[in-house]
């Protein structure tokens, strides 16, 4: 892999599923599939998650927010189940996994707590 970005994403997805498990929470990261992709992660708790990871300098989150939903969307289409939530597990630099941010939108969160 010659694409440091491609490096450092691949990298802080391993690291994201690894500290999950580490936690004992049910993580499996995702193949890529192109334009149906289903995300980065699943995480099964009570519910389904998708999470998409980023680790970038350059914040987008509207973008990210669009790409997570979408992927959340496919994710559940392709298996006949209802659209599992969605977060964006951003890498926060210089600092330890799980000070990373979750970030998703006012709604999604309360669909998901409710």
């Amino acid at each position: 892999m010659s694409n440091p970005s491609k490096q450092r994403g691949t990298a802080w997805e391993t690291g994201l599923v690894k500290y999950l498990r580490e936690l004992g929470l049910d993580a499996e990261r995702l193949r890529q599939t192109g334009k149906n992709d289903e995300g980065d992660i699943a995480l099964r708790v009570d519910s389904r998650y998708i999470l998409e990871a980023k680790a970038t300098a350059r914040i987008n989150l509207a973008g990210w927010i669009a790409e997570a939903e979408l992927e959340a969307d496919n994710y559940g289409k392709h298996r006949g189940i209802e659209t599992p939530g969605f977060v964006v597990a951003y890498k926060r630099r210089n600092h330890s996994t799980g000070q990373s941010y979750i970030i998703t939108t006012l709604d999604e969160w309360l669909r998901q707590i409710a």
